[in-house]
């Protein structure tokens, strides 16, 4: 904790917003579509719809796994056998009456916890690698989480839905900046609108800081437009190429100016009212004062926007081959006429001839996911771990969270490149071979105190890597585990080395220590038998240790004897052993430390102003007879009673001499002040 004392004085600013102006349609705009005031159901659209319906039968037992393979993934045989004889329509009814994207595992504790994503600029390095390396995993762990999430839905095809979403609106992490709760968050508000109102979906992913901050809309304002995120929006989210003009970019992006994320605290979408572009604007040949809350009605009412939908659709659920025109006409007129009702339109598809089309089956490729998940889930035996599956799935070339780009997975043959192809090969002999399921538990604390949990990640190459941990414990005593190997690295004579540190798989292992061992004192992990050749790298990641609920991170220790060639990347990255090595942390030291971190000032009263750090933004030096100015934050703030989560304020002396304090009131939370002064 940080004791300050200072005296203010305040200058402010107040901005007013304006009016919008009403919306003007314009000669020449493409035909609007006319959403009814009350929405129609699917049985009265069905009733009056000339769309080709399914032929309601019994279905046989290859008919039902085929359905339940389109719609979600490769199911068990106690899954298929209850449906045999059934009809087709009491099928759809119950995948439609059973969807829903509702987790059913616990959220990650992380998403709950709040993280500092800013003022990073005066940390040390040391300090700034431990914050890179936490957030890299978190992601990897969200990514097993959601594989958990997978295997264990009651509802495959509300799943399937969440994948969908996620390669529409595509966000990947490696665009985020290492925000892992703009990825988390984005996660969250798919599965929240997956089979609901496209609406409400449309809407929350204009507002979502994830969206925002991949396709750079924080840099769109009125003064220096920014188009990233517009074009997407058009092409790829929403319309589909061809479906607008040039024009239609520029005055959307215009209309997005402004949409950014929060600088400070949570991270939250933020309406800059000195970005925005008040102006009017033509999109879609309609003219008015449109900002970022209404383009998702704009380009609802464009007649492609519920085409362009079920065309996707229609990829993920039917077939790879191009639909039939006048399907996706009545698909696109059903999905209008409900409301725009994700579920609904399911519900149409799936009652339509064209699903049940015998010319369209085995006429689309698994993505990995489906590929692993169904296998799984059809064996009922899990033989690989989560952290393995995750492995086997960037193999085959899908990282989740990280898809290759804005455009996202493809269909089809995208998953037939012949690399991909192998590894598909790979994975399967895994699973059929039955290894055996090396996932690690979780740390018991009540049955076993002394178990030590390690983060590990790793990339193999003849053989993956092992490692031994060694303690000093207890007054100087000396323990050494046997040695233990990691069960999901990256094979890079096979793959190459990992591209980035996010897609790192981390493995917990948890090494039972003996009950004698009461005090620790350092902690090492050793990694043994380096290897390396032309045709890849034995690599060990230490991402951190936890014991008896203390938690510190690799980059908290030191490595030694690091690699003779780059003994400063042992420095900068004590975490990283690209040599055999050992990364050692000073437990007790550790320990200390965190405990007076903790510790609030013993003396504070309440004149004082208390905060977890003062952080330095920016910064200009002194210039012969120019501006000098200093720009800092408080990280939490508390005086006279009163608590920020943030509170900036900017320090300048003048050309004259003049000294200033301005207080912005976007740069606290919650308001600087309870009431304003005065000139």
């Amino acid at each position: 904790m940080i004791k300050k004392t200072l005296p203010l004085l305040i200058t402010a600013a107040l901005v007013a917003g304006c009016q919008q102006q009403a919306t003007v349609p314009m000669a020449g705009a493409p035909q609007s579509v006319v959403v009814p005031q009350q929405p129609v159901s699917v049985a009265s659209w069905l009733a009056s719809s000339q769309m080709p319906k399914m032929v309601d039968q019994p279905l046989s037992a290859e008919e039902v796994a085929y359905v339940l393979r389109k719609t979600g993934f490769e199911p068990a045989p106690d899954e298929v056998q209850p449906w045999v004889g059934r009809t087709r329509s009491a099928l759809v009814k119950y995948l439609i009456s059973g969807l829903s994207a509702e987790a059913v595992i616990p959220q990650p504790d992380w998403t709950r916890e709040s993280v500092r994503y800013w003022g990073h600029g005066e940390w040390p390095e040391s300090r700034r690698a431990a914050f890179r390396s936490a957030r890299q995993q978190e992601i990897g762990g969200l990514r097993q989480w959601w594989l958990g999430q997978m295997l264990a839905t009651p509802s495959p095809m509300g799943e399937r839905m969440v994948m969908f979403w996620e390669n529409t609106f595509v966000a990947g992490f490696s665009g985020l900046d290492e925000k892992s709760h703009a990825q988390w968050y984005h996660h969250e508000t798919i599965r929240r609108h997956a089979t609901g109102s496209y609406l409400d979906l449309l809407a929350a992913m204009l507002r979502d800081p994830a969206v925002l901050i991949y396709l750079d809309n924080n840099n769109n304002r009125k003064d220096a437009p920014n188009e990233n995120l517009a074009r997407e929006l058009l092409e790829l989210y929403t319309l589909g190429e061809s479906n607008y003009t040039e024009k239609d970019i520029k005055e959307s992006a215009r209309a997005l100016a402004g949409w950014h994320v929060s600088e400070f605290g949570d991270l939250s979408f933020q309406a800059n009212e000195w970005a925005r572009d008040r102006s009017r604007k033509t999109i879609f040949g309609k003219r008015g004062n449109f900002n970022g809350d209404d383009m998702a009605e704009l380009i609802l009412a464009h007649p492609q926007a519920s085409q362009h939908v079920s065309r996707r659709l229609w990829q993920e659920f039917v077939s790879s081959e191009a639909p039939p025109a006048e399907a996706i006409e009545a698909y696109a007129d059903a999905f209008v006429a409900s409301g725009y009702r994700i579920d609904a339109l399911l519900e149409v598809m799936l009652n339509s001839a064209y699903f049940w089309d015998p010319a369209y089956r085995a006429t689309s490729v698994k993505s990995p996911a489906e590929l692993m998940v169904g296998a799984i889930r059809a064996s009922k035996q899990p033989t690989m771990s989560l952290q393995q599956i995750d492995s086997a799935l960037s193999a085959m070339g899908q990282t989740l969270f990280d898809p290759p780009d804005v455009s996202g997975w493809g269909y089809g043959e995208y998953w037939l490149d012949p690399a991909y192809l192998i590894e598909r090969e790979v994975a399967m002999n895994s699973l059929s071979e039955g290894e055996q399921m090396m996932e690690a538990p979780r740390v018991n604390t009540m049955a076993n105190p002394n178990s030590l949990m390690l983060k590990l990640a790793g990339e193999a190459y003849n053989g993956p890597p092992q490692y031994r941990v060694e303690l000093v414990h207890d007054g100087g005593q000396r323990w050494s585990s046997k040695s233990h190997t990691l069960t999901a690295a990256r094979d890079t004579e096979r793959l190459g080395r990992y591209k980035d540190e996010s897609e790192w798989v981390w493995e917990n292992q948890s090494i039972e220590l003996p009950a004698e061992i009461k005090q620790l004192e350092t902690v090492g992990v050793r990694f043994l038998y380096d290897a390396a050749g032309n045709g890849g790298d034995r690599n060990l990641f230490v991402g951190g240790i936890e014991w008896q609920g203390q938690y510190f991170p690799g980059t908290a220790g030191v490595q030694t004897p690091g690699c003779g060639s780059d003994r400063e990347g042992a420095k900068r990255h004590p975490d990283r052993l690209y040599c055999a090595g050992t990364t050692q942390l000073d437990w007790q030291a550790l320990t200390r430390l965190a405990m007076q971190q903790n510790q609030p000032p013993a003396d504070i009263t309440d004149a004082d102003l208390v905060t977890r750090e003062l952080a330095l933004l920016w910064f200009k030096p002194p210039s012969e007879g120019g501006w000098q100015g200093v720009d800092l934050m408080f990280d939490g703030l508390s005086f006279e009673g009163r608590e920020w989560d943030y509170f900036g304020f900017k320090f300048a002396k003048d050309e004259r001499g003049h000294y200033m304090i301005s207080v912005d009131e976007e740069r606290c939370q919650p308001a600087c002040f309870s009431k304003w002064p005065r000139d």
